[in-house]
């Protein structure tokens, strides 16, 4: 069936994967299975399961009814709410062997990044962008040009920040770890149409559901899922939504 098939795909393609199945065709549960056989078969040393804030006991709870045995870490709704728990979920993260560690979607976001994996990251991205703009003063656009003006906008934003973290210097964060040091390999992320709004370069305007600029919690999922592709040689990043597609086809592509 479906649920089999998926998982199968997961586990076998390796690829990045998007289920976009409708409501109530299994995602969760295809999800919970995916990231445990990956554990189970060693392509995973510590997969993580990211869903909206509310939902994280639930979601331990049906990975409990699929594998009552397994080892989870999770940090609840009520937990999240603690600095100090929040801290030491993230130690525990980091420091154990975990089937899956399971977290919301806000304490996902403010876990940044280190200091230089998100210069890298802003620097890619920037020398991304200016790679478009210069495609397109070849291609016969003008300086003046919307397409390149819109590009040149979100290429200087990204500056902007790159500028600011050059500033901090941070290495750390209030959660006590970065991203890396926790050691997620693979993710699963739960409603992942909360992620789709990047920045999308068309000579076209005034289109409906066209991004015109990046979101930051889209561009925080980005770094994060690519950090791991890199590692993993894309083996790691499966993505479910059943509205992956609500105002256009872009958003299939950022999904």
């Amino acid at each position: 069936d479906v649920y089999k098939r998926q998982v199968a795909r997961i586990i076998q393609d390796g690829e990045g994967t998007l289920i976009a199945h409708t409501v109530g065709a299994g995602k969760t549960f295809t999800g919970i299975t995916a990231m445990h056989e990956l554990k189970r078969l060693g392509r995973a040393r510590k997969p993580m399961i990211v869903v909206p804030n509310n939902l994280t006991e639930q979601w331990a709870a049906d990975y409990l009814k699929l594998y009552p045995d397994a080892k989870l870490l999770v940090l609840t709704d009520a937990a999240a709410k603690s600095p100090d728990s929040v801290r030491r979920f993230w130690g525990q993260a980091a420091s154990g062997d975990w089937d899956a560690v399971i977290v919301g979607f806000s304490r996902f976001e403010k876990l940044q990044m280190s200091y230089g994996a998100q210069k890298a990251a802003l620097t890619a991205r920037i020398d991304e962008l200016e790679e478009s703009r210069l495609m397109e003063l070849e291609d016969g656009a003008g300086e003046k040009d919307f397409s390149v003006k819109q590009i040149e906008g979100v290429r200087d934003k990204f500056k902007s920040k790159l500028q600011s973290l050059e500033k901090r210097n941070a290495s750390k964060t209030l959660e006590g770890a970065t991203f890396e040091e926790v050691g997620c390999d693979a993710i699963f992320v739960d409603e992942a149409h909360h992620y789709k709004n990047l920045f999308t370069e068309t000579k076209m305007r005034n289109v409906a559901g066209l991004q015109a600029g990046d979101s930051q919690r889209a561009s925080d999922m980005l770094y994060k899922t690519r950090w791991i592709n890199e590692r993993t040689g894309y083996k790691g990043v499966v993505f479910a939504t059943g509205t992956a597609v609500s105002n256009s086809m872009t958003e299939v592509y950022n999904c």
